[in-house]
């Protein structure tokens, strides 16, 4: 051997040494990364199969046993190149860097997954990111402000600074001799699997991501779940942004089919209101003892509102629910919701001069899909043109009274060159906080008049909710006042629900979620006189259906065929206003990667 290949090979051999010591002395990042992801995983999956039915399995041919272990071979695997990435380091200041990098992130994943399992029941998924960063900022505020308790935090930061210390007793008093040995052992132990998941699972779930644009299998760990459905909401939302001109192109072989029950399109004003979080049964129009909604109670007692029954969103949030809703897309198919034609596109295509009015913040289409509708109207308003900081001030409110001035008519339309009026209105409604979404003046419930009592807390929020459905009542019906001397189509509903303290699982939970009140909303659908009296076959038809089992996703199915239009699309037995309708359809709701059947 000469004296350079002996040279090398010493270096190398130092190297490796000093390499395996400075791995003894990183092993609690293994121990940390490792148990941290564990933690949540364990929690989730036991979870996740408690809630079904003896003998059934979540993943066809996996048992509770075999998903855990699956997931267990992930986590080691990142747990495994965090450890050895922070032993490359081999200076002290690097590796305290590195250390503290790695302490925050995955004290971060953790308490962002221990927090939404506990309050939520669901972990880091695509539908999480969807309603969390599709909601605009003011709403994720709001949500995240409404959602955080002292309650809510004890377990997952207690048990996050257990961890911790655990790992800094094992730096501190493990022998340097016994974590080098382990390490070593530890580290060939970890080489196969590391190889498996590297060539084999993670490139799986990287085609998963780019295919369906989600992650999610109770087999993949925690740090799997945020980086890869991170990656797929990117990879979504730059699709998003693109779709605007896609769908305003799209061929729907349209055609318009007048009988003498469609209303002339010439004279009609068809008018959607979205309304935000408002959960049927808190209506006194549906039967809530308080008297919160007189004004809607008036105009349904003239007979020109129909009150539907039996109502209920695709989804329990926003962004899921509004997807289906607007756009041909339904609970039943597959694909994305921007590669369907939305309501917007199907009334302009129709003839009809299409506006977009909206309360809630208008924060781009790259990080809200609800504005991608906004953008294929001929024309949009936001009301109330604000900041998040804006939001962040409690002396200022954006009330939903602010889409008045911008309401239109068909005379517009004619001025346009076009034929009838679609205009969409888009309400904050009761979006929490409960407080803000209404002014001083509505603020007629108080806990004391609450039928059920909860405790203090409860009581105020909820009664907070009800003083909101009272302003909503004021604002709708002012809408539907103004269209009521013109011949004019005003349908009304909400996005979806409210879980309001009165889920049998948590009975401390108030938000959005997978429950019956989650996705109850209210249907109303107003005729004004003269077009009543001028179409009264459609009118006794609209009545003859409000007892009606639906559910939105059929919304655009229907409108545009109540009135006449007939697209490529257009199928019978989901126009949930057509004699052909499917009523024995099962009503399937999908979110967060649970499911509910009504």
């Amino acid at each position: 051997m000469n004296k350079s290949t002996l040279t090398k090979w010493v270096q190398e051999h130092l190297f490796l040494n000093a390499y395996w010591e400075r791995l003894g002395r990183s092993s609690w990042v293994f121990l940390l990364a490792f148990t941290l992801q564990m933690v949540i995983n364990v929690q989730f999956v036991s979870r996740s199969y408690a809630l079904l039915p003896e003998g059934e399995e979540l993943i066809v041919g996996l048992s509770q046993t075999e998903t855990l272990v699956r997931g267990f071979i992930r986590i080691a695997f990142w747990s495994s190149l965090l450890w050895w990435g922070h032993a490359l380091f081999s200076s002290r200041w690097g590796r305290q860097l590195a250390g503290g990098v790695i302490v925050f992130l995955s004290s971060s994943i953790f308490l962002l997954e221990a927090f939404t399992l506990g309050r939520y029941g669901a972990v880091y998924s695509h539908g999480v990111v969807l309603a969390l960063a599709g909601t605009n900022p003011s709403e994720a505020s709001e949500y995240i402000e409404s959602s955080l308790s002292l309650s809510t935090l004890i377990r997952p930061v207690g048990m996050l600074c257990l961890l911790l210390l655990i790992s800094w007793v094992w730096v501190r008093y493990s022998p340097r001799w016994w974590s080098k040995f382990s390490s070593i052992v530890l580290s060939l132990l970890l080489v196969v699997p590391t190889l498996m998941t590297a060539l084999y699972s993670l490139p799986r779930t990287y085609d998963k991501v780019m295919t369906s644009g989600h992650a999610y299998d109770l087999t993949i760990a925690p740090n799997d779940r945020v980086l890869w459905n991170t990656i797929g909401f990117l990879k979504n939302s730059k699709a998003i942004a693109s779709s605007v001109e896609r769908m305003k192109d799209i061929d729907l072989q349209l055609s318009v089919h007048q009988d003498p029950s469609t209303p002339a399109q010439e004279d009609l004003n068809v008018i959607v209101v979205i309304g935000e979080t408002l959960r049927r049964d808190y209506m006194h129009c549906y039967g809530y003892p308080l008297s919160n909604t007189p004004r809607l109670d008036s105009i349904l007692s003239t007979g020109d509102l129909i009150a539907y029954d039996s109502v209920v969103s695709p989804a329990p949030n926003t962004i899921e629910s509004l997807t289906k809703i607007l756009t041909y897309q339904t609970n039943d198919s597959g694909g994305n919701w921007y590669d369907y034609p939305a309501l917007p596109t199907v009334f302009a295509q129709a003839g009809y001069w299409v506006e977009w009015i909206s309360n809630q913040e208008s924060s781009g289409t790259f990080i809200q899909p609800i504005n991608t509708f906004a953008h294929l109207a001929d024309e949009h308003h936001y009301v109330h043109a604000r900041s998040i900081d804006e939001e962040h001030d409690q002396t200022k409110h954006f009330f939903d009274e602010g889409v008045f001035p911008y309401l239109i008519s068909v005379d517009k339309a004619r001025a346009k060159g076009r034929s009838g009026l679609m205009q969409v209105v888009h309400l904050l409604g009761s979006h929490p906080l409960y407080k803000k979404r209404f002014p001083e003046a509505y603020a007629r419930f108080t806990p004391q008049d609450l039928p059920i009592r909860r405790g203090e807390k409860p009581d105020q929020d909820i009664a907070d909710y009800v003083n909101s459905v009272y302003y909503n009542d004021y604002v709708v019906s002012e809408i539907i006042n103004r269209y009521s001397n013109r011949s004019t189509l005003l349908l009304y509903f909400s996005d979806h629900g409210e879980i309001l303290y009165d889920d049998p699982r948590n009975p401390t939970y108030c938000d959005h979620g997978m429950t019956v009140g989650g996705v109850s909303v209210p249907l109303l659908i107003y005729m004004s006189p003269s077009m009543r009296n001028k179409y009264p076959e459609l009118y006794e038809q609209l009545v003859s259906y409000k007892d009606r089992r639906i559910m939105l996703d059929l919304f655009t199915h229907t409108l545009p065929a109540l009135l006449g239009i007939r697209t490529q699309y257009s199928t019978p037995e989901l126009e949930f206003l057509s004699p052909g309708y499917r009523a024995s359809r099962p009503r399937i709701i999908r979110s967060l990667n649970q499911e509910l059947v009504l």
